[in-house]
């Protein structure tokens, strides 16, 4: 992170910083709730405002996979949507978050109920799912309150 903060001048010089699993909102720990349920919710990077809870405060949400497991990448999706807004809820089990009851849950997983953002916390504006793999990287982008959708790659592998 140090490395690529250092390309990141330009942010910081308007009050961004990009952190990775940081898990804060201001003063209080990141969480999803629900009816009877709080889960800590910590995207792999974030460019923020730290401090700021308005909607200014949380620019862009990023999870990064090495791997295209279906499971982990409904989760994330779940997570991303929430996050940004595109979701109002999110289906909680005991690891694992889904949009829709017919996305497939591990079969050890038990449903817990459903989680939102507290009205404390603003959602993301952006939010972006990158998967690396060695046949090339894949992009998919949320934003503000819309998505996810696929993005195109010009990246050479």
């Amino acid at each position: 992170m140090i490395y690529l903060n250092r390309h990141l001048t330009g942010l910081s010089l308007n009050g961004l910083v990009l952190d990775q699993d940081y898990e804060r909102a201001g003063q209080v720990t990141k969480r999803l709730i629900g009816a009877g349920l709080s889960r800590k919710i910590i995207p792999d990077m974030i460019v923020h405002r730290r401090h700021e809870l308005g909607p200014a405060g949380n620019l862009l949400a990023i999870e990064v996979k090495t791997h295209n497991r279906e499971d982990g990448r409904l989760h994330d999706f779940a997570k991303l949507s929430v996050l940004t807004g595109h979701a109002a809820e999110a289906m909680a089990y005991d690891k694992c978050l889904r949009l829709l009851p017919s996305n497939p849950v591990p079969s050890d997983q038990n449903f817990r109920g459903h989680v939102s953002l507290p009205a404390s916390m603003c959602p993301y504006k952006h939010g972006l799912w990158l998967l690396l793999e060695p046949d090339g990287p894949q992009y998919w982008w949320w934003s503000s309150g819309s998505g996810p959708r696929r993005l195109g790659c010009d990246i050479e592998p």
